[in-house]
């Protein structure tokens, strides 16, 4: 973006610097990852209840600057992957069963992610759709904001946000068709993509998630700690899209932790599978038995005929057996 933060202390510096106070500009203008990702699980999950109540709410302000303000208390897997929907309801995307098993309770499948040029309702199409809405509406009232620069400053977050978000779907995709071009479990495919994704947000943005871990919402420091808390995200977007997510050094972790804990095999469970491949050799052995005493049998009733011996009829002193039936006819 530009800019370099070090603490809180330099963000609130930077916009005073501007002319515009820290405390001016709403908590609902400033976005990273996590708030967009906040609000496309309100909309396609019908999530998002609100943990504040009703008197904390107003003392925030608006209901975006109050959607902001959580959003920046979350760290960890974004809801928009595995969070459960508010008020009780099934998505309309999955019926929550098929989650339980998987990755990412949201999208446990990639047939429900969506694939590339399907035209019906999926996930991928409706968090795209509904990406566009937001970042458009989100120009708009970042661009009512009077002070050219900081509104350059708010746009740039917005941008930079989207791309990284933009970058996860396209992450997504892309990895599952490569895998499963070589690999013939199709759900093993999906949950290494999905677990390539929650290693990131888990461990990857877990210093810059730590500023608002418990947040003191009275404090008139709510303000820049959101926009801090917002900075510090954005910078690790921004790795990630300076080499890209298959590029990106955590990749080697990712698939490491993935194979670890996913898919571990004890020793109990290679001795029962060795006593299987035991059995199976020993059928086979047993059948090879059986078919070498089938091929002896065979041979012994197929013996090629003996010649007829001509002992007997040379005996009689005849030279041909057909003028010996002649003489006898004769006679």
């Amino acid at each position: 973006m530009g800019v370099r933060f070090s603490s809180e202390g330099d963000v609130q510096a930077f916009f005073e610097k501007l002319g515009s106070g820290v405390c001016d500009i709403p908590a609902g203008l400033v976005w990273d990852s996590y708030a967009i990702f906040s609000e496309l699980f309100r909309e396609i999950f019908n999530g998002g209840d609100h943990k504040l109540g009703l008197d904390k709410m107003s003392k925030l302000g608006t209901y975006d600057d109050v959607n902001h303000v959580e959003a920046a208390c979350a760290h960890g897997v974004p809801s928009f992957f595995d969070g459960q929907a508010g008020g009780g309801h099934t998505s309309f995307y999955t019926t929550g069963k098929e989650g339980k098993k998987s990755c990412f309770r949201n999208i446990p499948s990639y047939a429900q992610w969506g694939p590339v040029g399907t035209v019906k309702t999926c996930v991928r199409n409706a968090a795209r759709a509904n990406l566009d809405r937001l970042v458009r509406s989100s120009r708009q009232n970042i661009n009512t904001v009077a002070n050219s620069e900081v509104k350059t400053f708010l746009l740039n977050m917005l941008d930079t946000s989207r791309a990284f978000v933009d970058a996860v779907y396209e992450f997504l995709t892309e990895e599952y068709t490569t895998l499963s071009l070589h690999f013939p479990d199709k759900k093993v495919c999906w949950d290494f993509a999905c677990s390539c994704i929650e290693h990131v947000f888990k461990y990857e943005f877990e210093t810059a998630r730590s500023v608002l871990r418990n947040p003191d919402l009275r404090s008139q420091r709510i303000g820049v700690q959101v926009k801090w808390t917002a900075l510090r995200t954005i910078a690790v977007q921004e790795s990630f899209l300076r080499v890209g997510f298959k590029n990106h050094s955590w990749l080697a972790s990712a698939y490491s932790r993935f194979l670890l804990t996913k898919y571990q095999t004890s020793a109990s469970e290679l001795q029962e599978v060795k006593k299987k491949i035991t059995a199976f050799a020993s059928k086979f052995e047993d059948q090879d038995d059986a078919i070498a005493d089938l091929k002896r049998k065979f041979k012994l009733i197929n013996l090629p005929p003996r010649r007829r011996s001509l002992t007997t009829i040379e005996s009689l002193g005849w030279s041909s057996p057909g003028s010996g039936v002649s003489k006898l006819k004769q006679e």
